[in-house]
């Protein structure tokens, strides 16, 4: 016999493996974050280009290689925990087989108040974060420009203005970069304690009426009895002597108040409330308007709002002409001191105006 000899090529091809794998994702899928249902590209597993997957929902799929169909957007029919399968082919039909586990963690809760009014004179002006998030991020929100200006599970804002929270919550490690996470949105107002600049007091035809003047606009009530507060700044009907008058501040930030001396002037004369020094022959003079029959004042002095005497003046002068050492002065309230021949001394003040 003559043996036949001759030469053949053959190619080796590994076996594929199919190692199990686990993944873990935040339910933020549909309208409910709660309920562990979450959509999956499973096609993010099949790493290998040279490789052919299927995956399976159960053991008994696999056997019988009834795979998923739609594995791009995969919706799993266990909640939180999924349990698949799964098989790698090469091109020689070699294949192996593994699990593939889907973890879906709930998105958190992130619940805050949509408004938080502090007092300005207030120091603890704290904000706390709810809990079950592992770190927090506050952002300032300026005209859709986030800027992070703390961390942490407490916030002490120092400015009035819209604000979002972020809340993390890691799924296992933090070190795998896994987590969920939610936000909200939020303002923060500050409320002042009023300042009561002037109290203008009006004694003309037998009604003392006061207005309460104060520095800030605000939410603010008022009162000349400390117990009965209005809406408005204005008190008619009152009788002369001591008047307390009293400001609160509506949102709990505290109350002024203020006293005040109101003299009873209408049936001896009244001080204007205002003059208009501007040359067109009406109301260019302040002074005081004596009664008809007796005047009952000897001299008055005037002032600016820091106390300087800026003149000095008779019921019998023509009166003030709104200058100072040849200057005119600017639009502002004026303060007078008054001296009856008691020697008593009446004090108040008026407008310039032009």
């Amino acid at each position: 016999d003559c043996p036949i000899m001759g030469e053949t090529n053959v190619n080796v091809i590994a076996i594929p493996t199919a190692p199990n794998l686990s993944s873990a994702f935040c339910d933020d899928y549909g309208d409910n974050y709660t309920d562990g249902i979450m959509s999956v590209n499973l096609n993010e597993f099949s790493v290998d280009p040279n490789l052919t997957y299927y995956y399976y929902e159960s053991i008994e799929d696999l056997e019988e290689d009834r795979f998923i169909v739609n594995t791009e957007n995969y919706i799993n029919s266990v909640p939180f925990e999924q349990q698949l399968w799964y098989k790698v082919t090469n091109e020689n039909g070699c294949s192996d087989q593994g699990e593939l586990t889907l973890t879906i963690s709930s998105l958190p809760e992130l619940v805050l108040e949509d408004l938080y009014d502090f007092c300005s004179n207030n120091e603890a002006s704290i904000i706390n974060a709810p809990i079950g998030f592992d770190t927090y991020n506050w952002y300032l929100d300026d005209d859709s420009v986030n800027t992070l200006i703390s961390t942490g599970e407490f916030f002490e804002p120092t400015q009035p203005g819209n604000y979002i929270l972020e809340g993390i919550k890691y799924i296992g490690d933090i070190e795998n970069d896994v987590f969920c996470s939610a936000s909200t949105s939020f303002e923060v107002v500050y409320y002042d304690m009023a300042i009561i600049t002037d109290v203008v007091v009006d004694n003309e035809n037998n009604n003392i009426s006061i207005e309460i003047v104060i520095e800030d606009s605000g939410e603010y009530e008022y009162s000349v009895d400390g117990v009965n507060f209005q809406e408005g700044n204005v008190f008619e009907n009152l009788s002369p002597g001591n008047i307390i008058v009293y400001v609160n501040e509506k949102n709990g930030c505290g109350e002024v108040s203020e006293e005040i001396e109101v003299e009873a002037l209408t049936s001896t004369g009244r001080f204007p409330n205002f003059f208009t020094p501007n040359g067109d022959g009406i109301n260019d003079y302040w002074n005081y308007i004596p009664p008809d029959l007796n005047n009952n004042i000897s001299i008055i002095h005037i002032f600016n709002r820091y106390g300087k005497l800026l003149y000095q003046i008779s019921p019998f002068d023509e009166g003030w002409d709104g200058t100072f050492d040849g200057q005119l002065q600017h639009e502002d309230d004026y303060w007078y001191q008054a001296l009856d021949y008691d020697h008593k001394s009446i004090t108040g003040h008026f407008s310039l105006k032009y």
